[in-house]
């Protein structure tokens, strides 16, 4: 088994999208550190134009809690759209796998 690593279909850089990833992480490091208990597969879908994200979206979720996840998987999105990005001459579309484990 190799873990889901992200797909960048169109121009954005990897090192643009490891940004992003550590500042999702980074917003996301407190709810995980107070104590929710989560794993599973969080893989969500969006679009990178003019630096700015569009159209995240859940692709797929597996993701097992005690607690309610609904304001978590939220909490993701909400960090993941107020990321920004070198803008590219066009779009890029990208899926980002996030694994939790306990």
């Amino acid at each position: 088994f190799v873990q889901p690593r992200p797909f960048i279909e169109g121009p954005l850089s990897t090192s643009a999208l490891q940004n992003a990833i550590d500042e999702v992480t980074g917003a996301i490091g407190p709810l995980l550190e107070d104590g929710l208990e989560i794993a599973g597969l969080l893989s969500l879908g969006f679009t990178v134009k003019n630096g700015a994200v569009e159209g995240a979206r859940v692709l797929a979720d597996t993701l097992r809690s005690p607690a309610p996840l609904k304001p978590f998987v939220r909490a993701v999105l909400a960090a993941l759209k107020r990321q920004s990005f070198p803008k590219t001459k066009a779009p890029s579309q990208v899926t980002l796998p996030l694994v939790f484990e306990r």
